[in-house]
């Protein structure tokens, strides 16, 4: 489809902001709809390339079109999204009636919406395909290695906005045998650490560190949850979170591995890595712990950067690649 006719800069918003009335307990939808009508690309795409959504004829993506047109014309105050949030809600029941939602299970919904009906299929050409020379090399450094890569099967202003993609490497601690994976995301879910998590100095997870018994366990949960609820839970970064999201993490157990090349299972390491970041980086945080039969809320600040610089979390030069 077409594309807007001049790059777009992620922080240089030309569209003007307003706010959007909470119609019965919509601010859930409010938060993601603000997402979306706030990224340069996105507000770029709705205004420029009009025709070409007209021309798909579908529901969601006209009225979110709509939406746009009346905050372009709005100079200041709010505007009520009432025709999106009614359509919404006819369109999927879990938003329906007045119940408070998961902001990210609409943006999710929104998002799959918008990209099935805007999707189309890019030329063979720009399809990626992983390297044969690279492959050949990491053989030679592992016993047996798998490589699955990502191939998009269509295109659309969303996943070209918001889609990544996360690289999965596991090896075997039997044989070193790896296996690497390519998946795509629209968005990370990031753990909150905490100073009682087994980590090092570099935010990795200690995977010699002893297990802990499940009643000291339980009893860590009732005294963090008690100590959070004080408002002693402490702050951390979000590169302290994404850390947590890309440190090591040992199979074992009933989470083993099956190493193809062992031909049965077997403890492994698998570390998550990006790939591919994508325009417009979409983090949710983890705000709910589910440890053994105890269930929490972790209320611990996150601070976040003026820039995210996102090195430490790429995939860098690795013989398995």
């Amino acid at each position: 489809p077409p594309t807007p006719t001049q790059p777009v800069n992620q922080k240089e918003n030309k569209y003007r902001t307003v706010g959007l009335e909470n119609l019965g307990n919509t601010c859930y939808m409010n938060a993601a709809l603000q997402i979306m009508l706030n990224s340069p690309s996105i507000r770029a795409f709705f205004t420029e390339c009009a025709s070409f959504v007209k021309s798909r004829n579908q529901p969601v993506s006209l009225a979110f079109m709509g939406l746009c047109g009346m905050a372009d014309g709005k100079s200041s105050g709010s505007i009520s999204p009432y025709d999106f949030v009614r359509l919404v809600k006819n369109l999927n029941p879990m938003f329906g009636g007045y119940g408070q939602q998961d902001s990210m299970d609409f943006m999710r919904f929104l998002w799959d919406r918008l990209h099935e009906e805007l999707a189309h299929q890019p030329p063979e050409n720009d399809l990626p395909s992983p390297s044969p020379s690279k492959i050949r090399k990491s053989e030679r450094f592992a016993k047996a290695t798998s490589y699955t890569a990502y191939t998009p099967k269509a295109r659309s202003i969303i996943s070209d906005t918001f889609g990544g993609v996360l690289r999965s490497r596991v090896e075997c601690t039997a044989c070193g045998g790896v296996s690497v994976k390519d998946d795509p995301f629209f968005d990370l879910s990031l753990p909150i650490p905490s100073s009682s998590s087994n980590t090092n100095s570099n935010g990795n997870n200690d995977l010699n560190a002893a297990p802990k018994s499940p009643t000291f366990q339980y009893m860590g949960n009732v005294l963090s949850s008690i100590g959070q609820s004080l408002g002693l839970s402490g702050k951390v970064q979000l590169e302290d979170c994404l850390r947590a999201f890309c440190a090591p993490e040992r199979l074992d157990g009933r989470e083993k591995y099956f190493c193809e090349h062992c031909k049965s299972k077997q403890a492994a390491v698998k570390t998550l890595k990006i790939k591919q970041p994508p325009n417009v980086l979409c983090l949710q945080l983890k705000r709910f712990k589910h440890e053994s039969f105890f269930s929490s809320k972790v209320n611990t600040a996150v601070a976040f950067p003026e820039d995210l610089v996102l090195d430490p979390f790429l995939v860098a030069d690795d013989p398995i690649v």
